[in-house]
């Protein structure tokens, strides 16, 4: 009698097993794509690409745009056709016809007309419509966006063209900075300078002109001052009005001191800044900046005798541009 109980128990436990992937896989319907613009053939052909992209994306069964169609009786929204189909998601997707290639969106839903996720893509022309389709299905179901389903078989027409170039904008201004090297045996410096930023997209690239000097009078420190030039390169973290940036540069200098032999010097550093206003004709902009001086800074110790240092420089840099 046990024995019977246990392998009726077991049976169940197997068969509710069993059945649960099925239960989980789900139906999807996919209606046929509505089109402005656009002309019937690629419209169909984006549907079946399309139910067959999710299908494969998602590992789910999923009703063809032909059949899935047939079900919209007149006056009935699509989740209530989507409920006839006995599909547990649906999508629906709309082309408009531009110019130049064709503008697709496409959006899933739950069956009670709840979206789910909407993903969007430009095909160039019908010759990236397998592609689009393959993207979308897996943005659609990963929920994730296009550009991140995107693999080197699915780039499409428009993807694949050189970025145009864009003139580059630039934003001359002045700024001030503060820098202190680290250590005991040299003064910190101030200086004040002239700036000039090319922007190109996300990047920019910098040239600088101006003078320092010693910020106290430190008898138990060497300070130091004179010119200097700035040539740097920096990329955008973010594309926003606040954005974010990091950089690198070379600042050739001319040094004069009380107690320094050095005249030429040379220093490379590193920045990480932020863009304000990036948007307006005015900008603030700040920069945290290392420098290290690559030619040593020598002090005169005795007759014929001196120290040679290279010292590592932390700076703030503000600034104001046009």
């Amino acid at each position: 009698m046990h024995g019977r109980r246990a392998s009726s128990a077991l049976f169940l436990l197997l068969t509710l097993l069993g059945a649960t992937p099925a239960l989980a896989a789900g139906r999807t319907a996919v209606f046929p794509p509505r089109g402005t613009n656009v002309a019937e053939g690629p419209l169909a052909a984006l549907g079946e690409l399309l139910a067959d992209a999710y299908g494969r994306a998602s590992g789910q069964p999923v009703v063809l745009p032909a059949p899935a169609g047939a079900a919209v009786q007149p006056g009935m929204s699509l989740s209530a056709a989507a409920g006839a189909l006995e599909a547990d998601e649906y999508l629906e997707t709309n082309v408009i016809g531009l110019e130049t290639g064709m503008l697709v969106t496409s959006t899933r839903y739950r069956r009670d007309g709840a979206p789910v996720y909407s993903a969007q893509m430009r095909a160039q022309s019908a010759e990236d419509l397998p592609a689009v389709a393959q993207r979308l299905a897996r943005a659609l179901y990963q929920r994730v966006s296009p550009e991140a389903t995107r693999s080197l078989d699915t780039v499409t027409e428009r993807e694949a063209r050189a970025p145009n170039r864009v003139a580059s904008e630039q934003v001359a201004g002045f700024k001030a900075f503060l820098a202190r090297p680290l250590g005991a045996t040299f003064e910190p410096t101030m200086g004040v300078g002239f700036d000039l930023r090319a922007e190109s997209g996300r990047h920019f690239l910098e040239f600088g002109l101006g003078f320092l000097v010693a910020a106290d009078n430190s008898e138990s420190r060497t300070g130091y001052g004179g010119l200097y030039a700035d040539f740097g390169a920096s990329y955008y973290l973010t594309q926003s009005e606040v954005s974010p940036y990091v950089g690198a540069g070379l600042s050739p200098r001319l040094l004069l001191g009380g107690e320094l032999s050095t005249v030429a010097n040379v220093a490379a550093w590193g920045q990480l800044g932020v863009m304000f206003l990036r948007t307006s004709s005015t900008r603030l902009y700040a920069d945290l900046r290392v420098n290290q001086n690559l030619l040593p800074l020598r002090i005169v110790t005795g007759p014929d005798q001196h120290d040679s240092h290279f010292p590592t420089e932390l700076g703030l840099h503000v600034g104001l541009g046009f």
